[in-house]
């Protein structure tokens, strides 16, 4: 389910930019991985890159084959082409019915007031995709190893703190949207095997080297009194 403009047509009027083109999408191979924005592409969240519209805008997206419609944040650069305008992120593409064919011709419109949604779009792919993914993931089938927050295999490197570990799925799942509320720091969790018992554990930072990692560490033994550093593998 995209968000839509379905309730949103007195903003359909205020557009100041529309540009026809085609679409393609991102490979899996760009997930996790910085925009231009300096956020992380996620494939589960309704972005796109543009090569000219400021970042942070919010465009309509219109296929031309069967009239679909989706509201899309640009947070991303792409490379100037005449006739290619626009790189979806996959859930995007799906969304539109674009993903087979992997490019289609679309209209995309820059909406002027964003008051009404803005933010909107993050917590309802956020929502969907935790709600799709408990569905899929249970505590059988998750591998030893690290996942983002939505439980999608993640490689990260450095160094992290551990802050705490737990014996059941929806118990991490749960305690990582608060941390990550509230430390605004990457986040991961790990599938681990502790003494043949298996754990869940929340995996604070993404640190270049070790002593930056103890320097974070001190702020986070405020809340986590038995957390530690370790490298990522």
């Amino acid at each position: 389910m995209a968000f839509t403009l379905t309730g949103f047509s007195n903003l359909l009027s205020q557009n100041l930019f529309k540009q026809e083109g085609y679409a393609t999408y991102y490979s899996d191979w760009f997930q996790g991985r910085r925009t231009s924005s300096g956020d992380r592409y996620d494939k589960m969240k309704y972005t796109a890159a543009h090569a000219s519209l400021p970042l942070n805008t919010y465009v309509k997206v219109t296929t031309k084959k069967n009239n679909k419609s989706i509201i899309v944040k640009v947070n991303d650069r792409c490379a100037r082409n005449k006739s290619r305008i626009l790189d979806l992120s996959k859930v995007a593409a799906t969304e539109l019915g674009i993903l087979s064919s992997g490019i289609a011709m679309v209209t995309i419109e820059e909406i002027k007031d964003t008051s009404l949604y803005i933010g909107k779009i993050d917590s309802i792919s956020d929502s969907l995709r935790l709600k799709k993914t408990r569905l899929l993931i249970t505590s059988n089938n998750l591998e030893v190893g690290y996942y983002n927050k939505d439980l999608s295999v993640a490689v990260p490197k450095g160094y992290g703190v551990v802050a705490a570990s737990y014996r059941y799925l929806d118990d991490v799942l749960n305690a990582s949207e608060i941390c990550a509320e509230k430390y605004k720091q990457p986040l991961y969790l790990q599938s681990a095997y502790i003494r043949n018992r298996k754990l869940y554990i929340i995996v604070l930072g993404e640190y270049v080297n070790k002593f930056e990692a103890d320097t974070m560490k001190a702020e986070f033994t405020k809340e986590f009194s038995d957390c530690f550093v370790v490298k990522y593998k």
